[in-house]
């Protein structure tokens, strides 16, 4: 196997301070654990009011204020009639009266 030309360098860790080991009594990690907790608690709790300022500061510059209505906008879907149904795999009375039609028909022209 070759060797390779070009040597990978070689990562000089800098000088830290030198690490001490402090015992803590049990209690005390416990007490530790809890604020740890706690503040991450606190950071949600105050994060999230602050996030939905923020998004409803949005949604407002781009779709309007609530319940006002934009009068340059056009409403794009309007019940009608024709396609006002509760589901669409129900056929309505129009559709039903145009398919006994068509089955007379085709009765008819079969006999003829």
């Amino acid at each position: 196997m070759k060797e390779p030309r070009t040597r990978a360098p070689v990562r000089e860790v800098p000088p830290s301070s030198p690490i001490v080991a402090v015992p803590l009594p049990l209690p005390l990690c416990h007490v530790l654990a809890d604020v740890r907790a706690g503040f991450f608690a606190l950071c949600l709790d105050t994060g999230r009011p602050v996030l939905h300022a923020l998004m409803e500061e949005d949604r407002r510059r781009l779709c309007g204020t609530k319940w006002l209505p934009n009068p340059q906008r056009r409403s794009a879907a309007r019940p009608s009639a024709r396609n006002y149904r509760a589901s669409p795999t129900v056929p309505t009375w129009n559709q039903i009266l145009t398919w006994l039609r068509e089955m007379d028909l085709l009765r008819q022209a079969r006999a003829a």
